[in-house]
């Protein structure tokens, strides 16, 4: 399942999580993506309904958690607590390919690298040989970034989540909104990246704001982005992170959207355009 195309569950809100967890299933999603409170609650064994949902399908999970609570740090030993359990029941299932987090920041928007370091480098410990790859959204996406947490790379599961939503909105900033797609300088970011990407959020916006809109609503070229990532033989999972109510979409159009998406990803990025 290196190329797997999966769901941001928590985007969806009819129904039970359970009920959800079927339905991608049912439309031919390779796996799920959890928020971090819904992870802690499975891996604790509080929902056991969703278990049996998971149990009875072939699904794989991800999990997107964070290193925040609004604008306040989680602390490093809640974090490793949730993981430590998240490791758990993925040694019950076998079923967690990978968990990724929001990064840490300041008020004022920077990176708390070395309150991330910490906790990365106790999670990357415990998780060594688990067979569960391990990263932050969209950080170190730069050399200098990267010279922060560097010795973390020794651990091999150790590599990133990249949003192409914000990638676009990055390229956007410098390039203009009125520009072709800067197809070489999205080539030149996936090149200059310190780590491997583990897992992709796939969706798409305007350039300005993050619409999280479905893939042919706004001006990220996802056909080159998929060619540039094959191209240079990147094997990772792509969640679909498309969320209706910021869109403009019913919860229905939203699945439509979704589905869509992953047939449009896996015909691009696991089988290129020519």
């Amino acid at each position: 399942m290196e190329r797997g195309v999966g769901l941001a569950i928590w985007n969806f809100a009819a129904g039970t999580l359970a009920q959800r967890i079927r339905r991608c299933a049912a439309e031919g999603f390779d796996f799920i993506s959890l928020i971090g409170r819904d992870a802690a609650s499975l891996s604790r064994g509080q929902c056991p309904d969703v278990e049996e949902a998971l149990l009875e399908t072939s699904l794989a999970v991800t999990i997107h958690a964070g290193m925040m609570s609004g604008c306040d740090l989680v602390p490093a030993e809640i974090l490793l607590d949730d993981f430590k359990s998240f490791i758990d029941w993925h040694d019950r299932t076998g079923r967690l390919a990978c968990v990724h987090y929001d990064a840490a920041r300041s008020r004022g928007g920077e990176f708390l690298s070395s309150h991330m370091r910490q906790v990365l480098s106790e999670i990357l410990e415990c998780s060594a040989g688990a067979g569960v790859k391990v990263g932050v959204e969209d950080w170190p996406i730069t050399q200098e970034q990267f010279a922060e947490c560097e010795d973390l790379s020794r651990y091999e599961h150790f590599g990133l989540l990249i949003d192409l939503g914000h990638l676009n909105i990055r390229l956007r900033r410098r390039y203009g909104l009125d520009s072709p797609f800067p197809v070489d300088a999205a080539r030149d970011f996936f090149r200059q990246l310190p780590l491997p990407v583990n897992e992709l959020h796939l969706h798409n916006n305007n350039g300005e704001r993050d619409q999280h809109a479905p893939l042919s609503n706004g001006n990220a070229d996802m056909s080159t982005l998929a060619r540039i990532l094959a191209e240079a033989g990147t094997t990772c999972l792509a969640t679909v992170e498309i969320v209706p109510a910021w869109s403009g979409i019913d919860e229905d159009q939203g699945w439509r959207e979704a589905c869509a998406a992953a047939g449009f990803w896996r015909q691009a990025f696991v089988r290129p355009i020519s």
